[in-house]
C-alpha cells in the first residue's frame, strides 16, 4: 500500500466512520464546551472561549479575587475538563481503531476506551517528558544567560539542539504506541518498545509522513483559520464600538462553529492516516 492507498483507505473509513465520530465531539467536546461555558459565566466577567481540543483561553476570569471555596470548584472543574479531553481522543482512537464495520455505538465507543486511560495516560507522560525536556532546558539558559560565563551558555545551547534532534528522534519512534495499546490491548512500556521496533529501518520514511501530515494540517487550518481571524477581529470592533456583548457573543459562536467543522473533518482523518499506515508497517513486517 503506497502513500496514494493509505490516503483512500483512510478517506473510506472516514466515511465509515462519521456518524459516530459526529457523537463523539457532540457529547465529549460541544455538550462539555456548553458545560464549562456556562460555568466560566456565572464565575467570571465574561464568557470564555473554552475548548477541549484547542486548548483553555479563559478570557478574564478574576482568579485573584476568587474564594477558596470557588478556587477549588475551578480547579476541579479544570481537572474534569482535562480528563474528558483526553476521554475525547481515547473514543476517537478506540472507534476509528475498532469500528471496521460502521456499527459500533457510541456508548460502547465511550465505555471500553476508559479501560485504555491509565495506560494511555502513562503513555502521555512519557511523551511530554520527552518534549519538556529540550524546551526546559532552553527556558534556563534563556534566563540565566546574562548570569552565566559565555562558554557555558554555549554549550547549554548546543546541548539544547542535541536533546531537540534525539527529542524528534524518540517522538517518531513512538508515534505508533497508542494504536499498538488500543489497537494490540497491550501495556504502555511494551506499547512504547513495540512501536520503537515497527518503526526501525523506516524512520526516515516514517519522519517523512509526520512532516507531510504537519504541512497538510498547517495548509488546513489556514483555510479556516483566516475566516476566524476575521470574525474575531468584527467581534473586537464591535464591542469596542458599540458595546453589543449579543453580538460580539453571536459572532464567538460562529468562529466556534468553524472550528469545530475543521476539526471534525481533521483530527479522525489524521488519526486514520497513522493508523493505515500503522496496519502497512505491521503487515510488511510481518512479512
Amino acid at each position: 500500500m503506497g502513500l496514494g492507498e493509505v490516503f483512500k483507505q483512510s478517506f473510506k473509513d472516514y466515511k465509515l466512520n462519521f456518524k459516530l465520530i459526529l457523537k463523539i465531539f457532540l457529547w465529549l467536546s460541544v455538550v462539555p464546551y456548553i458545560l464549562f461555558t456556562i460555568f466560566f459565566a456565572l464565575i467570571g466577567d465574561s464568557v470564555p472561549g473554552m475548548s477541549i481540543f484547542q486548548g483553555s483561553s479563559i478570557e478574564t476570569v478574576p482568579l485573584a479575587s476568587l474564594s477558596l471555596g470557588t478556587g477549588i470548584i475551578f480547579a476541579i472543574v479544570l481537572i474534569i475538563n482535562l480528563f474528558i479531553g483526553a476521554w475525547f481522543y481515547l473514543s476517537l482512537y478506540y472507534s476509528l481503531i475498532h469500528n471496521k464495520k460502521g456499527k459500533m455505538s457510541f456508548s460502547e465507543t465511550a465505555k471500553k476506551s476508559l479501560t485504555y486511560f491509565w495506560r494511555a495516560l502513562f503513555i502521555s507522560l512519557i511523551i511530554t517528558l520527552i518534549i519538556i525536556f529540550p524546551g526546559t532546558l532552553l527556558g534556563l539558559t534563556i534566563a540565566f544567560w546574562k548570569s552565566i560565563p559565555l562558554i557555558i551558555g554555549i554549550l547549554l545551547i548546543l546541548s539544547f539542539i542535541a536533546f531537540l534532534i534525539y527529542m524528534v528522534y524518540l517522538l517518531i519512534q513512538f508515534v505508533f504506541s497508542y494504536y499498538i495499546l488500543l489497537g494490540e490491548n497491550k501495556k504502555a512500556i511494551e506499547s512504547l518498545k513495540t512501536s520503537k521496533a515497527l518503526v526501525k529501518g523506516r524512520w526516515w520514511l516514517v519522519l517523512a509522513y509526520v512532516l507531510l501530515t504537519i504541512l497538510i494540517i498547517i495548509t488546513f487550518s489556514l483555510v479556516f483559520a483566516i475566516p476566524q481571524l476575521i470574525i474575531g477581529a468584527i467581534a473586537g470592533l464591535t464591542l469596542l464600538a458599540t458595546q453589543n456583548i449579543v453580538l460580539r457573543f453571536i459572532l464567538n459562536i460562529i468562529s466556534y462553529i468553524i472550528g469545530l467543522a475543521a476539526n471534525i473533518a481533521l483530527i479522525p482523518f489524521v488519526i486514520l492516516f497513522f493508523k493505515n499506515l500503522y496496519l502497512e508497517l505491521k503487515g510488511e513486517k510481518k512479512e
